[in-house]
């Protein structure tokens, strides 16, 4: 018992010195704090993993964690408490040293100010902020603590005495502090102009329909909102225009993206029908996509898109060396707008008919997983869709492909060959059947008049 008692003491007596360096900017529309640490292990035992807890405070409006040491990152996006663990690549031994990099991204820290803004007035938020919002486990000291804030320059106000004020551009301002003294005690609060959307998808449905005849069959069903500062009182089209940037300041007028070259067949519909406003355009081996909605999204305003395209397997889809029924699926995980994030995220990937799925390796933690079945006239009788439900996906973060392995049985392309025949036939004789079949209510039958007399 008394050698247990010792080694309890002497563990709370190790330490570990962290140096942490912490800036704060946008993210688009996201806060992103990244702290960078440099460490010294001072036990006697190797240090394998540190623990830190995001406060209380600002744990609700935290969406992701990314993490790296030893140049390989860890992205999460669900987690039920505010503790995490960053795990070594390697343990550090006594005396050594290790370096390490964290990323906090939160939305909802910028309070609009006031929350309600007529069309013509500026977009005015207002961010608090404790100079160490996270603590490291109790054997863990931060010996020396500096901070960074970088915020648009226009009508930036610094509320708290204790920053140095850098100008570091036209379009930015920095604050900066060293060696903090009382870091969980000091706090700095910020007002500025912030004329943008706070635009984010309640949720992205994505279908990846694969076909055994050289074709991938993409759908993304976009459900988007404008978070900003809602709109107070009335406004007519005289008063706002979509190219005059003095009204509707935070107005959501575009989103822009680009795809691939290959892509063909590109539909973009919304609610109510065909959409006459987007614009398409090749550059290079890409193509450029600008989705403008019907009416300008002001705050609070939602709008819902559907974007369906076809593009070749073949850059995708591989079959295995080893075994020739198995094909593997390498594709990208987010949706084609790569900046804005998706609270809710659903990956569907259709494989082909009477496919079997092997294993599949999505990278990321999924919060839920099903199975459905989808009729399809031309995959007699359908074929099978594995679900896949995320949440706070932002694209640009989330870039490692996802890994699909399935099974296809022998036969399977003749068989569909078979069905595609048949059907094609079956058609043809359809055709030929009604055309022969008289619809007419004409009466063709004929008519004898009467001779004439003397005949």
């Amino acid at each position: 018992m008394l050698f247990w008692v010792l080694l309890l003491i002497y563990q709370a007596a190790c330490r570990v010195e962290l140096f942490v360096s912490k800036s704060v900017r946008l993210f688009e529309q996201s806060v992103e704090e990244t702290l960078t640490i440099r460490g010294k292990n001072l036990n006697a035992s190797p240090l394998k993993r540190l623990r830190f807890t995001v406060d209380a405070d600002v744990f609700e409006t935290l969406k992701i964690v990314r993490m790296q040491e030893g140049g390989v990152w860890k992205t999460l996006s669900d987690f039920e408490g505010p503790s995490f663990w960053l795990t070594f690549a390697s343990p550090k031994a006594e005396e050594a040293s290790f370096a390490a990099e964290v990323r906090l991204i939160f939305r909802g820290r910028l309070e609009f100010v006031p929350h309600k803004i007529r069309f013509d007035e500026d977009q005015v938020v207002s961010f608090e902020d404790r100079a160490l919002g996270v603590r490291f486990e109790d054997e863990a000291e931060v010996k020396n603590l500096s901070i960074n804030y970088f915020w648009p320059a226009r009508n930036t106000l610094n509320e708290d005495n204790g920053l140095i004020e850098r100008q570091v551009n036209r379009d930015g301002v920095e604050y900066s502090a060293e060696g903090i003294a009382s870091p969980f005690d000091s706090v700095y609060r910020f007002r500025f102009q912030l004329n943008k959307p706070f635009d984010i998808f309640s949720k992205v449905e994505r279908f990846v329909e694969v076909s055994l005849w050289g074709n991938i069959l993409e759908t993304n069903n976009l459900y988007l909102t404008n978070e900003s500062a809602e709109l107070d009182g009335e406004y007519s089209t005289i008063d706002f225009n979509p190219a005059n940037f003095n009204t509707g300041k935070n107005a959501l007028r575009w989103l822009q993206t680009r795809l691939d070259g290959a892509v063909h067949g590109l539909s973009i519909r919304d609610e109510v029908g065909n959409v006459t406003n987007p614009v398409a355009k090749r550059v290079g081996d890409q193509i450029d996509l600008i989705l403008i909605p019907r009416f300008s999204l002001f705050g609070g305003w939602k709008s819902n898109f559907f974007i369906e395209f076809n593009q070749p397997s073949r850059p995708f889809l591989t079959r295995d060396s080893s075994a020739s029924d198995l094909l593997r699926l390498e594709y990208s995980f987010g949706c084609p707008f790569e900046n804005v994030m998706a609270k809710e995220y659903e990956l569907n990937i259709c494989l082909p008919q009477g496919s079997e799925l092997v294993s599949s390796d999505l990278r990321y933690g999924f919060v839920a997983n099903s199975t459905f079945f989808k009729p399809d006239f031309f995959e007699n009788p359908g074929k099978h869709c594995h679900k896949f439900v995320f949440k706070n996906i932002i694209p640009s973060l989330f870039s490692e492909k996802i890994n699909i392995t399935f099974r296809v049985p022998s036969g399977a392309t003749w068989g569909k060959l078979i069905y595609l025949i048949a059907l094609l036939s079956a058609g043809t004789f359809g055709i030929i059947l009604i055309s022969k079949i008289d619809f007419s209510f004409e009466d063709k039958r004929k008519k004898h008049s009467p001779k004439p007399k003397g005949e």
